[in-house]
């Protein structure tokens, strides 16, 4: 049980760690682009 409780503990770290830079800056040039990435990011 002790080892399921660490790897769980290890597992939460490393996403919380990965997860830190937060989304990159998108470069939306038109009305279209912006579109777009509201519907990509309406589907992740």
């Amino acid at each position: 049980m002790k080892k399921f409780t660490f790897a769980a503990i290890a597992a939460v770290a490393a996403v919380m760690y990965s997860c830190g830079n937060g989304a990159p800056k998108a470069n939306l040039r038109s009305d279209v682009d912006t579109v777009s990435y509201a519907i990509g990011m309406a589907q992740t």
